[in-house]
């Protein structure tokens, strides 16, 4: 696959885009690696991905040098760079996209923006805003995740429908690995949590100052706990039968995102987590968490340790 994109081929010609169709989602994974199925799912330019280990050393490289040196034209396409300007040095760090998707689990959003930002997203003219970007790729993103809406498909009906209500309304100590300078804390996302988490949160990085949370935290807008939760009923149910963004965690298990309205009118991106449990349970699967990740009303704890609003981001 040429690497420059003004080169001519006059050979046979293969259809990448009909081979990705003709995959199963797990065979998709395979081929591709699941980083760089992840990335073609958000419309990514196929041949772009697959050049792009040619320049990596190893999995885990947060760099590749395909589209950076001087023989490369990607990234002056994307960035209107003057070749004369960067003759024989690297044009720009080109993030791989292992850490690209890495960078943006759940944040289709911001995934789209790095990966057009990067050069991966040829289809979409140099300079466009990111939301045109999205618009313009959200059809062919639809269309190639329809192997992974029909993996999952298979095991909607062996999902256990209980909400995990404890996680939900009940926060977990804060657990702070020195040697990481990380902080941990399960469960608690109701917004009578918010306030009990910073607090936990201050303290330690009070006495540690560059302590950081492992990720950031959001809480539902402040309601009646029996009303959200006879709520969430239904809105999981909701995003299982049609979510809005789907793919597979790092360990096998699902997430799911869709944009949801509470009873107070809250505009909300839900999230939540399906994990496979015991083969001997009647249903297989179960959700381990449930949690909004933006929306009115809707308050998060940074890494930083800082509890500030996250305000609904529109579609």
């Amino acid at each position: 696959m040429p690497e420059d994109f003004t080169e001519g081929y006059s050979g046979p010609q293969f259809d990448v885009q009909a081979y990705w169709d003709s995959l199963s989602a797990k065979d998709q994974d395979k081929v591709f690696t699941k980083s760089g199925a992840a990335a073609i799912r958000a419309g990514a330019d196929i041949n772009q991905v697959v050049n792009s280990k040619r320049g990596m050393s190893d999995a885990a490289q947060a760099f590749t040098r395909m589209g950076t040196t001087q023989r490369s034209k990607t990234m002056q396409y994307y960035y209107g760079q003057s070749k004369q300007a960067v003759k024989g040095k690297p044009r720009i760090a080109r993030l791989s996209v292992p850490e690209i998707i890495k960078r943006t689990q759940g944040d289709q959003q911001r995934r789209v923006e790095m990966l057009y930002r990067y050069g991966y997203i040829r289809s979409v003219r140099p300079g466009v805003l990111p939301a045109e970007v999205r618009d313009v790729v959200a059809d062919t993103a639809r269309a190639r995740h329809q192997a992974l809406f029909e993996e999952f498909s298979e095991i909607v009906p062996k999902i256990d429908p209980t909400l995990p209500v404890e996680h939900i309304t009940k926060a977990g100590r804060v657990r702070f690995v020195e040697k990481k300078q990380l902080m941990y804390v399960s469960g608690g996302h109701t917004a009578e949590c918010a306030d009990e988490i910073a607090a936990a949160v201050k303290q330690i990085r009070a006495e540690h100052a560059n302590a950081e949370l492992s990720a950031p935290k959001s809480f539902f807008p402040p309601q009646n706990q029996k009303q959200l939760l006879e709520w969430l009923a239904n809105a999981k149910d909701e995003a299982q039968n049609d979510p809005d963004f789907l793919e597979r965690t790092n360990n096998n298990g699902w997430l799911l995102q869709k944009r949801v309205v509470d009873p107070q009118g809250n505009r909300q991106f839900l999230e939540m987590i399906i994990q496979e449990q015991s083969s001997k349970e009647r249903d297989s699967w179960r959700y381990a968490t449930v949690f909004p990740r933006y929306g009115d009303n809707v308050r998060r704890i940074t890494v930083e340790g800082e509890l500030v609003d996250a305000p609904w981001k529109g579609d």
